[in-house]
């Protein structure tokens, strides 16, 4: 009959657009150079829709800068929420490192020698002799190692400086000091036998220290923090007075085994017990180590071999650390700073995935030696991303950086202009992203 009924039903839908809000994410900061790095901690984020959006870390650099920027080290985290309708927040943290000051250290070896040239991390160009004297100028004229009754003086006058070059660099046992205050031209026997070189090396190691700390007219290496751990330091980049250290370089077999071949620009370390740390009075700084190695040569707690619980030995051992570590204007690096891997670690991770080809960012450079002043590196990575490029010269002087988009799984050919100034073999850094890869061109002569 043709009769006929409708009904309308209406959905009404609100499009989510709203991206995530991150609650507490960690801060960026700018810390002091000898501050532990804040560790990774993960932000959470919230959404106005339901469910928990999830929280991933896309980005992680860690790199060098300049000290004419006030930074030695640039760290950045870049962690992305994405909710349940797709939309993305992003919130990168910033640390900067700042740089130290230049600590100028030199060894028992460079005392000893007369003919030894070095720099107070500003001026370059002293003799043994005119570094002993400024360094003595800066403690008043007068440095005392030990204390009152059983202590070795040195004045600033051409005489007593002559004798410290004499007697060092010292040997023999770790040894307490005999009664008396000795002038260091008129050590006895039992220190210097026939007035030769010091026969006790925690005496010889703490006159080399003491002399470091003058070699500052602010005494600023005394202020340096001691923690119990592994201490890294690199050359500096631009030599006397520079506060950017060498880049360090790992560089690693391109195939499998993907093992470290060799490093460029090693860092120096030493390391410093917990014991050392806890015997320390007060702030435990080379200032208070100095301050323990003088106690412990004149046995201030009356037991013999040790001092405030640790062996004169160990003391004597911390005291050489302090000297070696910044020896020739070193730059402070980092506390227990990874040393290279044996195995590539960005190899490792595609080796466990199972899937090596396709999960390493793989760069090739060709022709290797280089012609014509040019090369070309070929990159190709498992991940999309903006990539650093980075040249040194092999003793690790960045002279150039560029950055490219490069697509996941496809060959980017970039072509590299060496400049004319460049005569022998280069590095180069490729990173993007978490992954990077290093290696070596060699020059066509």
């Amino acid at each position: 009959c043709g009769n006929t009924q409708t009904c309308t039903q209406t959905f009404t839908y609100t499009i989510d657009v709203t991206k995530p809000v991150f609650v507490t994410p960690p801060p960026s900061v700018d810390i002091k150079c000898d501050d532990p790095i804040p560790a990774v901690v993960t932000p959470t984020a919230t959404d106005n829709c339901s469910g928990t959006p999830a929280v991933v870390l896309t980005g992680s650099t860690d790199d060098p800068a300049s000290c004419t920027t006030g930074f030695n080290r640039i760290i950045t985290r870049t962690w992305t929420a994405t909710d349940a309708c797709g939309n993305t927040q992003t919130y990168t943290q910033t640390i900067r490192v700042k740089c130290c000051e230049t600590f100028c250290t030199y060894t028992q070896g460079y005392y000893g020698n007369a003919g030894g040239i070095s720099c107070d991390g500003t001026n370059g160009g002293y003799s043994t002799a005119g570094l002993i004297g400024q360094s003595l100028g800066n403690w008043s004229n007068t440095l005392t190692v030990g204390q009152a009754g059983h202590s070795v003086i040195m004045n600033n006058n051409a005489g007593d400086i002559l004798c410290i070059i004499d007697k060092l660099p010292g040997g023999g046992p770790a040894k307490e000091l005999p009664a008396g205050n000795f002038g260091i031209c008129n050590l006895p026997n039992s220190i210097a036998p026939g007035g030769g070189r010091i026969k006790n090396v925690l005496l010889a190691q703490t006159i080399t220290l003491g002399l470091n700390m003058g070699v500052s007219n602010t005494l600023i290496l005394g202020n340096f923090t001691l923690q119990a751990g592994e201490l890294a330091t690199a050359n500096p980049l631009n030599g006397c007075g520079s506060k950017d250290p060498k880049v360090r370089v790992c560089n690693y077999n391109p195939i499998a085994p993907y093992n470290l071949l060799s490093v460029t620009n090693e860092y120096t370390y030493r390391t410093f017990s917990q014991a050392i740390i806890d015997a320390i009075d007060g702030p435990k700084t080379v200032a208070g180590l100095f301050a323990l190695a003088n106690n412990a040569l004149a046995n201030t707690d009356g037991i013999v071999g040790k001092e405030n619980g640790v062996s004169i030995d160990a003391i004597s051992s911390a005291v050489a650390s302090v000297n070696e570590v910044f020896d020739e204007c070193k730059v402070f690096v980092g506390w227990n700073v990874g040393r290279c891997a044996s195995i590539n670690p960005n190899a490792l991770t595609s080796l466990v995935s199972g899937n090596a080809l396709s999960n390493k960012l793989n760069v090739d450079a060709f022709p290797n030696p280089y012609v014509n002043g040019s090369f070309n590196l070929k990159i190709n990575a498992p991940v999309s991303g903006l990539a650093i490029i980075q040249l040194f010269t092999i003793e690790g002087v960045k002279f150039s950086e560029e950055k490219r988009m490069i697509i996941k799984d496809k060959d980017e050919v970039l072509n590299v202009k060496v400049p004319g100034l460049i005569k022998s073999k280069l590095l180069y850094r490729v990173t993007i992203g978490d992954y990077n890869s290093n290696g070596i061109v060699l020059s066509p002569n």
